[in-house]
Formats: C-alpha cells, sequence, structure tokens
C-alpha cells in the first residue's frame, strides 16, 4: 500500500479577488497585491511538496489565467521552480475566446505555449491532439509529449 498522494492547490491565482467576488471574473492587482496577498498559500504549497496546480478560471489584470505565461511558466515554474505540472479546470481552455468553444486550436496553443501541461475536458480530447499536432505554433517538445499521451 502507498503512503503517498498527489496534492492539487487550485486555483492559480487570484481567484477571491475578483472584482465584485465574481466569480470567474477579473482580479485587478499590482505587483505588491499579487505576490503578498495572492501568492502566499502558493509558496508554501510549494514548500510542502505540492504536485499539481490547477489554473483558475479567473482572469489577472485582463489575462486569462489558462494563457497567462508570465503568471504560469515565467513566475510560477521559473521563479518559483515549481516542479510538478500544471493542469486547466474542466474545459477551462474553452472559455480563453470572447465565445466559449470558437476556435479550440487557437485555446490548445494558447493554453499549453502559456504553461498549461494537461488539459481537462475528456469530451475534446480527439480534437485537442489532432488540433496541436497540425499546428506549428505549438512548441515540438509539448508536440511530443502530447503524442506520446495519446498512445
Amino acid at each position: 500500500m502507498r503512503d503517498k498522494a498527489a496534492a492539487c492547490k487550485k486555483h492559480f491565482v487570484g481567484d477571491g479577488g475578483t472584482i465584485n467576488d465574481i466569480n470567474e471574473n477579473n482580479t485587478v492587482a499590482n505587483g505588491h497585491e499579487i505576490y503578498n496577498i495572492h501568492m502566499p498559500a502558493y509558496y508554501n504549497s510549494i514548500i510542502k511538496g505540492v504536485s499539481t496546480v490547477m489554473a483558475s478560471y479567473s482572469s489577472l489584470n485582463g489575462v486569462k489565467m489558462h494563457v497567462n505565461r508570465a503568471m504560469l511558466t515565467d513566475f510560477f515554474k521559473e521563479a518559483l521552480h515549481f516542479r510538478g505540472f500544471v493542469f486547466s479546470d474542466w474545459e477551462g481552455i474553452d472559455r480563453i475566446t470572447p465565445t466559449p468553444h470558437s476556435n479550440y486550436t487557437y485555446s490548445i496553443q494558447e493554453s499549453i505555449n502559456g504553461g498549461v501541461d494537461m488539459v481537462m475536458g475528456q469530451a475534446r480530447k480527439q480534437r485537442l491532439i489532432s488540433g496541436a499536432l497540425t499546428d506549428q505554433e505549438v512548441r515540438f517538445a509539448l508536440i511530443e509529449e502530447l503524442k506520446m499521451l495519446s498512445t
């Protein structure tokens, strides 16, 4: 029997600070507010060994978290040295475009290039794989990971 489990820290970042406390809305915050109010729980989670992080449906300063490379990749993965993986909220990438579900290939490209490692939304698995594999804009290494996952 195993005595360990993979923990997930949700919903990165700014959920709970949205304008008028509206779910899936925009959090407007300066650097001090982001790093001192919204980030401490994530710092502590990394120190304690959290393995996965789920991106928020919300936006941070107008940028949807599922495509926010500055926060997901540059800050969270690179600056904080997070070594687990980031996954989308259920069909979270479907909400990247102004009209949900309107451009799935674009949503795949932007979320993966932004720092999402795994996309949740099983009903669209084949569209995700075929859409990402036919477009040159998704980094080659990530395409190779998708190929491995599809076999």
